[in-house]
């Protein structure tokens, strides 16, 4: 990293709650939001029939480096299982991939994402939801597990810089059980897909909001519910990458 730090400051954290996996999302830099697409009223079922999407104003514009605090991670989840979902959910949104039909004559350009290896630092959130002041931040993304209310499953804390999203930090609830890496092994009842959690994580990393709630964004990965042992949000809808089209 530069040895200059850049002022920085907090654009938006967006927290991932269990009751009823409402997503909870606060904006602290007024006029962020550049851009939303429809909705496609009464098309159920599929991501790849939902046209919805928030964009915001700022975007990665620089290679996305990563680190995870691997110490972090909860007993019961295999660490290199662990890393490798967050890769892929990382690529996901980086690369724009979606299983959906989708015109592909505007295409995003995104920088690479590239995971840096383990760490010891801590991403820059509270255990009360809150994120570090940007006076506390060094231009690090950091994935790390750690303490955050019962009902609270992830947090993302954003930093930008003139456009330029500079930091993206993401804590995961390290209870016992929150997660699982095999939501379709007919044993998960109440976790949450870890790839899954993280590819709509990293929608905001790289300046994705939550799609309005409604029957024609339900199935988008950035919407603002997610089931319990659904992997679905794993590929990005039709609209998530819309969204990111708009952005880069």
């Amino acid at each position: 990293m530069a040895s200059a730090r850049r002022p920085m400051r907090a654009w938006h954290v967006t927290a991932l709650a269990l009751a009823g996996i409402l997503f909870l999302a606060h904006d602290t830099d007024g006029g962020s939001l550049v851009a939303s697409g429809p909705a496609s009223p009464g098309l159920l079922g599929t991501g790849c029939a939902q046209s919805a999407y928030v964009a915001r104003s700022a975007a990665q514009q620089h290679t996305f480096t990563w680190v995870l605090n691997v110490d972090s991670v909860p007993s019961h989840l295999d660490r290199s299982r662990v890393v490798r979902a967050i890769q892929q959910a990382t690529e996901t949104v980086a690369r724009a991939q979606t299983p959906c039909p989708i015109d592909d004559t505007d295409q995003a350009t995104l920088p690479v994402a590239i995971y840096s290896g383990p760490t010891r630092r801590h991403a820059n959130v509270t255990p009360d939801v809150q994120c570090f002041p940007s006076s506390r931040s060094d231009g690090i993304s950091v994935v790390s597990f750690g303490t955050l209310p019962a009902d609270v499953v992830a947090v993302t804390c954003t930093y930008r810089h003139r456009g330029d999203i500079w930091q993206s930090d993401v804590l995961l609830n390290d209870n016992p059980g929150a997660f699982t890496l095999d939501p379709g092994d007919g044993l998960c009842v109440d976790s949450y897909d870890l790839q899954a959690v993280m590819t709509h994580e990293r929608g905001h990393s790289f300046g994705l909001g939550h799609v309005p709630e409604s029957p024609g964004t339900d199935e988008l990965t950035m919407s603002s519910f997610m089931d319990r042992c659904d992997a679905s949000a794993r590929t990005l809808g039709v609209g998530d990458v819309l969204g990111l089209r708009r952005i880069y």
